[in-house]
């Protein structure tokens, strides 16, 4: 009886060793203290979206952006109009599109290790995850900076910081 359950026990621990050390990625944003305002596991080839009000135009603008090997990277620009600091052209390796009222660039492929974005006054700076948009603001005060990150760690790391600190 006791050999049965030690194999259990056995085959449960390593089972639970082999997951904990499974590799995740998190996509955290911090403000400028370090503080943790908002962390998402990420998988590779997920998407997120910055977008603002052009503070000369005052049309939206997205920047999209993709998780490649463990990074942020750049893929799009989608705007609504011309105008001073908005791209006019593709260079390179881009495309330039424009369907109905909306122009995009794609291809940029411009790899970011930590994206920082100050909040604008008037920007209206907000990211979208999954089909959920959260106004930067709610993190931090126009003008000060938010560190968009991928962290790369695992279920006991995770874990023991929680226990140790109350952290994620």
């Amino acid at each position: 009886m006791r050999k049965p359950i030690f194999i259990l026990l056995s085959i449960l621990l390593f089972v639970i060793f082999v997951f904990g050390l499974y590799p995740l990625q998190i996509l955290s944003v911090k403000d400028g203290e370090g503080n943790i305002k908002y962390w998402q596991f990420i998988n590779e080839k997920d998407q997120f979206t910055i977008s603002c009000i052009h503070s000369v135009e005052k049309t939206p603008v997205d920047e999209i952006y993709s998780i490649q090997n463990g990074d942020i990277v750049l893929k799009e620009t989608v705007y609504s109009d011309f105008g001073a600091g908005l791209p006019y052209q593709a260079t390179g390796t881009q495309k330039f599109s424009h369907e109905g009222k909306v122009f995009r660039i794609t291809g940029y492929n411009i790899e970011i290790p930590v994206l920082y974005i100050r909040v604008g006054r008037f920007a209206e700076h907000t990211f979208t995850f999954e089909d959920k948009e959260y106004k930067l603001t709610t993190w931090a005060k126009p003008g000060e900076n938010l560190a968009f990150d991928i962290e790369k760690t695992n279920l006991f790391h995770l874990f023991w910081n929680y226990i140790r600190e109350g952290k994620q």
